[in-house]
């Protein structure tokens, strides 16, 4: 599983959007960020002097794909989508997704009784020893792990 993020011009978004949709990738999210990148802004001279505005409003759309054979597509896609040959167009970055949670369906699954909640905030013994390495793993364990019902190994 893989999530795309691509920031690219505001007035590309539609057309990106409708790139995805013709993939067969409905699920999206988009944003409005500001920021820069290699170009360092854009310099305006006006009769009054010089202006440089160096954070420029972009878009970014964040795509979850669940199949690694489609990332290539959707990237390719994406990138059909936001081309237009001038400085600015955007990146397209691709990062791995370890864990991913529906809200709703543990949300029903709690319902049901099948998802019960473990709290755990009770500390372990300290161990004789060394004081100061059971002082230091200890404070990691008062932490309280709220799980669902795959357990607290993204967690911990």
């Amino acid at each position: 599983m893989k999530l795309i993020t691509a920031v690219i011009r505001p007035d590309m978004c539609q057309a990106v959007k409708d790139a995805l949709k013709r993939e067969g990738q409905n699920g999206i999210t988009i944003s409005q960020v500001h920021g820069r990148g290699t170009q360092a802004g854009i310099r305006f001279t006006t009769r009054v002097g010089e202006i440089l505005v160096d954070e420029i409003e972009k878009t970014r759309i964040d795509v979850v794909v669940e199949d690694d054979s489609a990332v290539r597509r959707l990237a390719e896609a994406i990138a059909d989508a936001a081309y237009t040959g001038k400085n600015g167009d955007g990146i397209i970055l691709v990062t791995p997704i370890e864990t991913f949670v529906r809200i709703r369906e543990m949300g029903d699954a709690k319902k049901s009784g099948e998802g019960k909640r473990s709290r755990r905030t009770v500390p372990r013994p300290l161990p004789a020893d060394n004081l100061m390495s059971g002082i230091l793993s200890r404070s990691a364990r008062w932490i309280p792990f709220i799980c669902g019902n795959r357990g607290c190994e993204g967690f911990r």
